[in-house]
């Protein structure tokens, strides 16, 4: 893939690296925003048919694509209250859920989620978890390390850091997931320039000083 342009060349390769090291990941795929790379994941993973349990406090443009193009396609969605004990939620997920979609801290109320518990309880259900962990940026909060099969980011925020690129990435463990992602991105058409890869590969050097804010 690293021979066509719009696949990728070095400076799309290197970040791809450089975020594989950061998230503990065997796989990067790339997007053109940080909601690109959430409906890349949706389209990469789910089928008409499937259903996604998906978190009440998700970013709001998350919400809209739930509703307006998953179901559509033939998708259903449903939310989870964000104080729903794991256990509970995991409960009233129907027996064709294929995904769970999380974000914790919450978008602009900050509730938390018990990640690690949910993952293992989605795990055993042989249900996809992935989270949106931009503010985590996987600095703060790794979740691959805590049993999440895919961890997004909004690059544009953390990563990026100097409010002058827009990006978004997926990280995974598992070969498969990640050769799901990657044919997502070729066939959906998803592209990044090298140029904005080298302004969030420039963004990611400084990225440890976002620890010493927190």
């Amino acid at each position: 893939y690293l021979t066509y342009g719009r696949a990728g060349l070095s400076a799309q390769a290197c970040l791809q690296d450089a975020l594989c090291e950061l998230e503990g990941a065997k796989g990067v795929t790339l997007y053109p925003s940080g909601i690109a790379a959430i409906s890349g994941v949706c389209t990469a993973l789910l089928r008409t048919g499937d259903h996604v349990l998906v978190v009440d406090t998700i970013y709001k443009p998350v919400r809209r694509f739930c509703d307006h193009v998953l179901k559509r396609f033939g998708v259903t969605v449903s939310y989870f209250d964000a104080g729903t004990a794991p256990e509970a939620m995991i409960g009233q997920a129907p027996p064709n859920t294929r995904l769970i979609l999380l974000e914790s801290p919450g978008s602009l109320s900050f509730e938390m989620l018990d990640v690690p518990r949910i993952a293992e309880l989605a795990r055993a259900r042989k249900i996809l978890t992935a989270i949106d962990n931009t503010w985590g940026a996987g600095l703060i909060f790794k979740p691959l390390e805590h049993g999440v099969d895919v961890s997004i980011q909004a690059l544009t925020k953390y990563v990026g850091g100097h409010s002058d690129v827009f990006m978004g990435s997926a990280a995974a463990r598992d070969p498969k997931l990640v050769q799901a992602l990657t044919d997502g991105v070729h066939h959906m058409g998803w592209a990044v320039s090298g140029e904005d890869a080298y302004s969030m590969l420039r963004g990611l050097r400084t990225l440890p000083t976002l620890s010493l804010i927190h």
